[in-house]
């Protein structure tokens, strides 16, 4: 997967399990129609561009939400390695929890998929490529573990004791990161400037993550719990994720 793309799925990865403690309060339809638009860049240097939408849908009468991320290397990067990758994602209004999820990416004429199923109460995940994977806990998917994490935070202050965990399932393996309330700054975006949270990983015991400067992630504290930044230190240089635009279709 092209690099700039791996800031991508940083954004949609970023936050999941403690959702669960407001899945209960329902409201899940109100995103129905949103759709986030982002450029994704390296230094001063565009070099991708992404998208998440949201839709109602209906499947034997109950009511499920189906989201859909896309994103893409742009300019000088796509003339040397153009890549594509498309996620989407069928959860229940109610729970949240995912049903399936599929993949597909493009890298030149190079094209992979991987179609997840999630049963036995979200604790037994069958994978298109590897098959059956079991796990302790509710499993989710990249897109619907971004959505339970958006409407827990939109309903909390976060604070010194916040602490974000994930429980995910992705590209063949299970994927924990852990992270942590470390302020609250202005950071300016598509409508000015907003008040945002800022999340960094928690290191201790993490092989992944040895600082906090590795990655940083801002999130809006105005209720909407929008994900407008993101910066992550890579050995070749910085990766930057923007919201550049939020759009509602009624």
């Amino acid at each position: 997967m092209n690099r700039f793309l791996t800031v991508w799925v940083i954004l949609v990865m970023f936050t999941g399990y403690p959702a669960l403690l407001s899945a209960q309060e329902g409201g899940w339809g109100r995103l129905a129609g949103e759709e986030l638009f982002y450029d994704l860049s390296y230094g001063w240097i565009k070099g991708g561009e992404g998208h998440i939408r949201i839709h109602a849908c209906s499947v034997d009468s109950a009511g499920f939400l189906r989201v859909v991320a896309g994103a893409r290397s742009t300019g000088i990067v796509a003339l040397f390695r153009p890549v594509r990758d498309r996620y989407s994602v069928v959860f229940g209004e109610q729970d949240a929890l995912p049903r399936m999820a599929r993949r597909e990416v493009w890298q030149g004429r190079k094209h992979s998929t991987e179609t997840l199923y999630f049963l036995d109460g979200n604790r037994r995940v069958r994978s298109s490529r590897s098959g059956d994977h079991l796990y302790p806990e509710p499993l989710f998917d990249v897109l619907s573990a971004f959505y339970q994490a958006r409407r827990f935070l939109a309903g909390i202050t976060p604070d010194e004791n916040t602490l974000l965990v994930l429980p995910l399932f992705y590209d063949g393996r299970f994927f924990d990161l852990r992270l942590r309330y470390a302020g609250s700054f202005p950071v300016r975006g598509p409508e000015g400037k907003t008040q945002c949270a800022l999340f960094v990983p928690v290191t201790d015991g993490n092989k992944t993550f040895t600082s906090e400067e590795q990655l940083q992630i801002w999130i809006t504290t105005d209720g909407r719990a929008l994900p407008l930044k993101i910066h992550a230190k890579l050995p070749f240089g910085s990766l930057h994720c923007e919201l550049k635009k939020v759009k509602r279709i009624l």
